[in-house]
This record gives C-alpha cells, structure tokens and sequence, in this order.
C-alpha cells in the first residue's frame, strides 16, 4: 500500500520501498484487477481493507497465471475451475498453518497437489508420486528423450518455475506475505552465471554449444529461453519451503 502511494507521487522510474523496475506494472495490473472484479454485483470483498482486497486478488491472479503457464491449451471453463482449485489449496495451506498443523508449508506438497489438479484436466501427465521416485532419476536421460514422459518433465519444471515467478516471489517482494527457505547456494550461484553470461552478451543467449544444440527439442519444451536465459528471471531460485506471516493468515 506504501508501494501504492509513492507511485501516485512519482509518476516514472522506480519508488519506495522495493524499488523494484516491475512493481509498476504489477500495481496496475492488481488496480485493474480490483476495478474489474468490483464491478460485479457478486464481489463480496467491500468488508475488507484495501490491503486484503489486493492480497486476496493476487492469490486468484496468481493460480491462474499458473495455469496459463503450466496447461495453456485447457479451455476456459477447465482454466476457471483449475484456478479456484488452486486458490483453495493456497488458501487450505494458510489455514493448516493457521490452526497450528503446520509450521513451514513444503513446497513439494504445494506442487503435489497443484499437481493432482492438473492431472483431472489433462490424464496423459505422470503421477506426482512417480517424478520421486528412484525410477524416474535412475533413467532421466532416457526420460527427457521419451516425447510423453519429456511433456510430463517440463509441465512439472514450468510448474515450479511458475510458483516461484508468480506466487512466491510477488506475494514475499510487494506483499511482505511470506517467509522463504531458499534451496542450495550452487544453484543460487549457477543462476548468478547464467545472468552475467546474458549481461557480457549484449543481453542476448549464448551461441549453444554443440551438445545443446542437441538438446534444442528438450529446451523448447522447458521454455529455458524465456526462464533460465530470461534476465528479468534468472534470479529466480526454487524454494524448499515457506510459510505465511500472521497479517495473511487474520485475512482467511
């Protein structure tokens, strides 16, 4: 809401407190949001501060960001009831955490059952239960170069990657509603060289080598032009946990 104020006082470049070059278009993007969903007779948000209006816009916004990022081709219908699934199960895991069940919420058991709802929708995706398995890592080469299991293996990596750019790192950034575990520094550290890579080439990819350019199918599957080699995310790290802080849970 600060974040709000000071763009009302300062109509270009970045304001306080993040600033942050993308808060700008996201701001708008959420007023629109509220603008639109206010405009129906069935919105039931009025009794509500603004800063719960938006957070609780932003939860919906992000599940459905998350579904066009993970299943683009569902129909409208089936995008609809995926996001409420979503947002029901965002919403669940605040209230175990609320209740006490929970202390810090496994982002596995988030993509888990984000998951099992992608998969009422789309039946040719592989369990959860088996991308964690010793089966699966044992023959993961062979995998990648299976074309239905490889559809599976980059749903599930868009998956992760969609959680992170689109409900985590927006709702710890511009909400402060969050708390999050990292994962390991090597990875945080291979992110770092991939962006000084894009950065000492005139913010363009790398020439593949000839080993990638092998894997040209795999990384178009895996979208890695427009995750991994993306400046504006390739700070993105996965997560191994996280939990909500107590302002979020009084709004359930």
């Amino acid at each position: 809401m600060y974040g709000l104020d000071q763009l009302e006082k300062k109509k270009d470049g970045v304001v306080a407190p993040n600033f942050d070059p993308d808060f700008r278009e996201f701001a708008e993007k959420m007023k629109k949001e509220k603008d639109f969903m206010s405009s129906f007779s069935s919105f039931n948000l009025h009794k509500f501060s603004e800063e719960t209006i938006y957070w609780r816009i932003f939860i919906d916004d992000a599940a459905m960001a998350i579904v066009r990022r993970v299943q683009p081709k569902l129909s409208k219908t089936d995008s609809s009831y995926a996001c409420m699934k979503i947002s029901n199960i965002i919403s669940g895991l605040a209230g175990y955490q609320k209740d006490g069940e929970l202390d810090y919420i496994m982002v596995d058991d988030l993509f888990k059952y984000i998951w099992q709802v992608f998969r009422e929708y789309n039946s040719s995706l592989f369990s959860y239960e088996y991308f964690i398995s010793e089966e699966y890592y044992k023959d993961y080469d062979k995998n990648l170069e299976d074309e239905e299991k490889s559809k599976s293996i980059s749903a599930l990596y868009l998956l992760g990657y969609a959680i992170d750019e689109h409900f985590l790192f927006p709702a710890d950034r511009y909400f402060n509603a969050v708390e999050i575990v990292w994962q390991d520094k090597t990875l945080f550290m291979d992110n770092i060289a991939i962006l000084y890579q894009i950065l000492n080439n005139d913010m363009k990819l790398p020439d593949p080598s000839p080993s990638e350019k092998a894997a040209d199918k795999i990384y178009e599957e895996l979208d890695i032009e427009n995750t991994v080699y993306d400046p504006k995310s390739s700070w993105i790290n996965p997560a191994t946990c996280f939990r909500f802080h107590n302002w979020t849970l009084e709004t359930l």
